[in-house]
């Protein structure tokens, strides 16, 4: 995947009617970014090794379609964990609210409590998405 300025924020608001497909969207960005950022709300204590090592500074001017307490880069362990995560596992999980960035560029971001799934992508993207069973309908604006 290319990533260029011409790309928007599209929405699916109610992505756990296709949960299944999360990891298909997953496996979409995956290979194009290198950092994820997450939100830990109810565990607080020490972060696990995998986690622990691939900590790096939590960016302030960043675009996020959520919170995030953490953000880590994206290697091969980290990248394990996300794929043996099933969408609807996030919000009860130790870190909900995955956002998938290349460098600063948002590039998949969710909102795991509210069911939003954000992705980066072009009118032509969004189509063929869409022509596979998601409903990437509306542009996202961050308030």
């Amino acid at each position: 995947m290319e990533f260029t300025p011409a790309p928007l924020y599209f929405l699916d608001a109610a992505f756990g009617q296709r949960a299944h497909q999360w990891p298909a969207l997953l496996e979409r960005v995956l290979l194009s970014v290198n950092y994820l950022a997450l939100n830990q709300l109810l565990r607080q204590g020490p972060l696990s090794d995998i986690f622990r090592q691939a900590q790096v500074a939590l960016p302030q001017q960043v675009a996020r379609v959520y919170g995030a307490t953490h953000r880590f880069r994206l290697t091969p362990a980290i990248q394990a964990y996300c794929r043996a995560m099933q969408y609807l596992d996030w919000p009860a999980n130790d870190f909900e609210d995955p956002a998938f960035y290349c460098n600063g560029q948002l590039v998949l971001g969710t909102i795991s409590h509210e069911d939003y799934v954000v992705l980066w992508l072009s009118e032509a993207e969004k189509e063929a998405l869409n022509q596979q069973g998601y409903d990437f309908w509306c542009r996202w604006q961050q308030g």
